[in-house]
């Protein structure tokens, strides 16, 4: 953690030196635009390389507040859309352009935490509210910022979720997979802590097997083993040599903490190579691309989401109403909306809860300037959104939220599990 804090604050000095500050400019202009009654611009920033509807329900949130006559006394959100395509370097370059355009009050979205965290910064310096609905990692709230949050559990939180799934389903030895990078380091290493757990939160190591951990309820880590990401999107890696005694070992589960562009490939050689047992794996693989480019080989992998569609069913068919007859789809013409029926995924359910959010703390606030919008946010009590109520910490994060376990079957997410907050948050 300190390590990584170093690197946020040398992030933070070279941005003095090279980003704008404009965080007293820009109140002044909010407050501007408040007396003047003008419209409210934010900024939507997509990752289309992730596969996700974000951008669909965060649309349908402004449509909704728009229809009603807006927020404030009939002031419409204007948005700017964007896409970061996932690269740190498109989202500074897109952050340093909202930095510069004093309308700008708020930005939603950065999919990835290594998009995510170097923008914050530059959100941070320049007075922008930034709610990302994908980041996870603790380091985005981990240094006490004024405009930084997020509408996601953290990796330690769906980590905690995953091991206490996986101890209740009765699986005695897991294997781990990790995809080297922060996000499969972290994830992996917050699932290993909580599944070997004793109930005096001691791990205890098997005798005469460094591979191996276990715990009071009998589970084993019998193999913790990572790879890199290849780069070259046209070659395809071989896991063989990770995978060769996996039929030996015989896990229950597989714990699999990787990017859907790597877990694709990984699941498809693990069946190839004979071992059957199901994946378990983050948030990150609740993805259509996993049936897409599996089918059945992925079939009855189990994943962590924050949206149970069931929770408020009359936001899937205003969903569904929306994307099939108001939306211009021009916009993301390779996503096949009729053939998922035109349903919110996470993502889905997620930008439009943050917009939605945004929008509840202007009111309350009765302003558009970010400190104050921010304030509001940080201080909220228990909020109601499509994906469940919860509150807001005064770091940024969020609590209350429960965990979905769902289990991928023919072609579809389903709810096998809820894990409720109070045996989650920290």
């Amino acid at each position: 953690m300190k390590k990584i804090l170093t690197v946020i604050l040398s992030l933070f000095i070279i941005s003095s030196c090279y980003f704008p500050n404009n965080k007293e400019e820009r109140e002044d202009a909010a407050r501007l635009a408040d007396e003047k009654q003008k419209d409210i611009v934010i900024a939507l920033v997509r990752t289309k390389a992730d596969d996700n509807l974000f951008l669909e329900g965060a649309k349908l949130a402004i449509k909704e507040i728009n229809d009603l006559g807006g927020v404030l006394t009939d002031r419409k959100i204007i948005p700017l859309i964007h896409d970061d395509v996932g690269k740190a370097d498109v989202g500074q370059k897109i952050a340093r352009e909202m930095a510069y355009n004093l309308d700008v009050i708020a930005v939603i979205g950065h999919r990835f935490s290594s998009v995510a965290i170097p923008v914050s910064i530059t959100y941070e310096k320049n007075g922008i509210v930034f709610i990302s609905t994908g980041s996870t990692t603790p380091t985005l709230t981990a240094h006490k910022s004024q405009y930084i949050f997020r509408n996601i559990p953290s990796d330690k939180i769906i980590g905690k979720a995953l091991a206490k799934f996986t101890k209740r389903e009765g699986f005695k030895n897991i294997a781990v997979f990790f995809e080297r990078g922060a996000y499969g380091k972290r994830l992996s290493g917050f699932f290993r802590e909580e599944v070997v757990k004793k109930k005096e939160d001691k791990v205890v190591k098997a005798v005469n097997d460094e591979n191996k951990e276990t715990n009071d309820k009998g589970v084993n880590i019998v193999a913790t083993r990572s790879y890199f990401k290849n780069e070259d999107e046209n070659k395809k890696s071989d896991f063989r040599p990770l995978l060769n005694d996996m039929q030996e070992l015989n896990p229950d589960a597989i714990f699999l903490a990787a990017s859907v562009s790597t877990a694709t490939e990984f699941i498809k050689q693990t069946r190839s190579m004979g071992v059957y047992a199901p994946f378990i794996g983050g948030d990150s693989l609740e993805n259509h691309d996993l049936w897409k480019k599996c089918e059945l080989d992925a079939a009855g992998t189990y994943v962590a989401s924050v949206f149970d569609p069931d929770y408020d069913k009359v936001f899937v068919e205003r969903f569904k109403k929306f994307v099939k007859n108001d939306l211009d789809k021009s916009f993301n013409p390779e996503y096949d909306y009729e053939k998922h029926n035109y349903e919110p995924d996470a993502k889905a359910a997620q930008g439009y809860d943050a917009v939605k959010l945004l929008a509840w703390a202007i009111e309350n606030a009765e302003s558009t300037v970010p400190l104050e919008i921010a304030t509001t946010l940080r201080y909220m009590n228990k909020w109601d959104g499509v994906v469940g109520p919860y509150q807001m910490t005064s770091t940024g994060d969020i609590a209350g939220r429960p965990i979905h376990i769902k289990k991928l079957s023919d072609g579809k997410f389903k709810v096998v599990e809820t894990l409720k907050a109070e045996l989650l948050d920290e």
